[in-house]
């Protein structure tokens, strides 16, 4: 079964971004919703997603936390990966070999414990990825490429 990594980003894009970043993903969470145990993030995505708001145009933190509240953990779609000691030593391997930040060494990390062949990220450092894993982007064509993968 092919397993798909979301990074916090991609919930921070599709809960509050703009239709132009949002729509692709709409696509992408229907299809997620369709296919239990694909999809995986890491228990840090609720640190980061739950955080108070720093834009301006953010969602107020009462409006923005039920909703990632629901979609990462009571909807389903979403398979968390503690983070534990393992997820920490192996992120400060990661660090040393790719000089990651903190964060994406442990989205990087969490990912390649769940064994996903495709790693979701906005961020481009999240390109450097370990052998047999896939950087995609939240967009049109990224999705199109995950719907493929999934048929």
């Amino acid at each position: 079964m092919i397993r798909i990594y979301l990074d916090a980003n991609v919930f921070i894009y599709f809960i509050e971004g703009k239709p132009l970043v949002a729509d692709p993903l709409r696509e992408l969470f229907v299809t997620l919703a369709r296919r239990p145990l694909v999809a995986w993030s890491s228990e840090l995505t609720l640190a980061e997603t739950l955080a108070p708001p720093r834009r301006v145009d953010a969602l107020p933190l009462a409006e923005k936390r039920p909703k990632y509240l629901d979609l990462l953990i009571h909807s389903g779609i979403v398979q968390l990966t503690p983070v534990d000691r393992d997820i920490l030593i192996r992120t400060a391997e990661l660090r040393e070999a790719t000089k990651h930040r903190l964060a994406d060494a442990i989205h990087v990390a969490s990912a390649a414990r769940a064994e996903c062949a495709f790693f979701v990220s906005g961020d481009a450092d999240a390109k450097r990825l370990p052998d047999g894993m896939n950087w995609i982007a939240p967009d049109h064509d990224g999705v199109r490429t995950l719907t493929k993968a999934l048929a």
